[in-house]
């Protein structure tokens, strides 16, 4: 990576679309939300959670887009983004339900296309062994517009509809969504 690339910043719209299968945080379900975190840098972003589901959808009334807008050495420094779902309690301790790791390199080369990513969750210590289901970011390049719909807290989606589905090698899978 040349030292321009390095000093420059980076502006990428990330949204976190959806889970697919999550753990059990309660009885019989979970109340899952989102922490972003960027290493040593600390929380970067947080969805606000959802009811009673294994499955959920979050949506722009959900804060479930930002942009991250930091200069790429930072990124680097943090070797890349971590989602952690949680699963929300009102009268105790917030629980892990496993973690999604983006690296350097899914931010930075994916946040130049416009792409929908599934990724498996690792299930906290507490639950290794165990299936924690799946995680939907969808990445890419922030525009202008973007920024001025989130300043202005518009409740609208930002990402366009998909239109093909690839693995992270860029051919045709299950991970990987084109949109």
């Amino acid at each position: 990576m040349s030292m321009d690339q390095m000093e420059a910043d980076l502006n990428i719209l990330i949204e976190i679309s959806s889970g697919r299968g999550l753990l059990i945080g309660d009885v019989k379900s979970s109340d899952p939300y989102v922490v972003v975190t960027m290493g040593k840098f600390g929380e970067v972003h947080k969805t606000k959670h959802i009811s009673k589901t294994l499955n959920p959808e979050w949506g722009p009334e959900h804060k479930s887009t930002f942009i991250l807008n930091v200069p790429s050495f930072k990124l680097v420094d943090s070797d890349g983004l971590t989602f952690t779902v949680k699963d929300y309690d009102m009268l105790s301790t917030d629980e892990d339900l496993g973690t999604v790791q983006l690296s350097v390199g899914d931010v930075m080369t994916k946040g130049s296309m416009d792409i929908m990513l599934e990724r498996k969750i690792t299930p906290p210590a507490e639950s290794a062994g165990k299936d924690a289901g799946y995680l939907t970011i969808r990445i890419r390049k922030a525009t202008p517009e973007d920024a001025q719909s989130l300043a202005k807290g518009e409740k609208k989606r930002l990402f366009a509809i998909k239109t093909g589905v690839f693995d992270g090698d860029g051919k045709k899978g299950v991970h990987d969504m084109m949109v």
